[in-house]
């Protein structure tokens, strides 16, 4: 008998009212998430991917209802999060934690290091006294490769991967079940980008939470994920296991992601895939394909006039298009 998923997202779509002019006057609405659904087993990544402005973090903020979605559900080990009233829905934070993008703006620089990663213990009442939050701030920074000694330090003391491990170590405090990581390595070094994904895949084996592993970065995603997502213009074209998708990717957008990564990192060796220039952000309607301004298999009078429904082409492999 399967499980029960931890998180479900149901036909979520987040729209942005554009305004023009001296007065401001609504003019249009941008489409930044677009009906988009997909599940998340406890102990897994699930790894979303896309170009920049394609709506990543907007449907990771969604997710963890930092921005209220337009419709839609989410839905948190069963319970629709929605639904819930302001008690239930701070108790549920325990259980949902993001890890920024920026390691330099996400901390405060005027708090210390224990300050910052005690702050979830403070606003849950997870401590019971000032020495057992000392002591478990001391764990925390222990278990994300931090001394205990590292407690009293600023943020500027800090590498920008130190700083990282400790936004993994905010995150962790309240012991979480799922973890929303924003880009989490896109503002580091290459070489510290590896340490802090060795880590976040440490911490998963040992204490079994699950990631929203949203980044552009496709080697990456593919080392860390058990399932990939690949998002366009507020939808997602195609989702698949990893493996799957990086050896038979079905979407033409999925095929011309992987044909330009160098020759190894992206599966089987693929011929260039040459695009139109990119269209405007929340240029998708649903009157057809948001690829199809793009797409170079594209079919006039199909693909343009009919929005393509996603539809299973394998065990676990769906894909968004008419042609795949």
């Amino acid at each position: 008998m399967t499980s029960s998923p931890l998180l479900s997202v149901r036909h979520l779509v987040k729209r942005f009212s554009l305004r023009r002019g001296l007065l401001r006057r609504p003019c249009a609405d941008l489409h930044a998430v677009d009906d988009v659904s997909f599940d998340v087993d406890a102990g897994t990544t699930w790894g979303l991917v896309g170009e920049s402005g394609c709506g990543k973090t907007t449907l990771a903020r969604c997710v963890l209802r930092l921005l209220e979605p337009t419709s839609g559900q989410v839905l948190f080990d069963g319970r629709n999060i929605g639904a819930l009233g302001p008690t239930a829905r701070s108790a549920l934070a325990r259980d949902m934690q993001v890890i920024f993008q920026d390691p330099y703006g996400s901390l405060n620089p005027r708090m210390t290091a224990a300050e910052i990663v005690a702050e979830g213990l403070v606003i849950h009442g997870l401590a019971r006294s000032a020495a057992a939050q000392a002591r478990r701030v001391g764990e925390l920074l222990e278990l994300v490769g931090l001394s205990a000694e590292h407690a009293c330090r600023f943020p500027h003391e800090f590498s920008g991967g130190q700083r990282q491990r400790i936004g993994i170590a905010r995150a962790l405090a309240t012991q979480p079940r799922l973890i929303v990581c924003d880009e989490p390595v896109s503002a580091l070094d290459v070489s510290v980008q590896a340490q802090i994904v060795n880590l976040l895949q440490d911490l998963q084996e040992e204490l079994g939470v699950a990631y929203v592993f949203v980044s552009h970065d496709l080697p990456i995603v593919r080392h860390v994920s058990h399932r990939v997502a690949v998002m366009y213009l507020g939808r997602i074209v195609e989702s698949a296991t990893t493996a799957d998708l990086f050896s038979h990717p079905r979407h033409p957008y999925t095929q011309a992601l992987l044909a330009a990564l160098p020759s190894g990192e992206g599966g089987a060796r693929r011929s260039p895939v040459v695009l139109e220039e990119t269209p405007a952000a929340g240029a998708a309607t649903n009157q057809g394909c948001s690829f199809f301004q793009r797409c170079p298999r594209a079919v006039t009078g199909l693909c343009d006039a009919r929005l393509p429904p996603c539809r299973h082409v394998g065990p676990g492999h769906q894909v968004a298009c008419h042609l795949a």
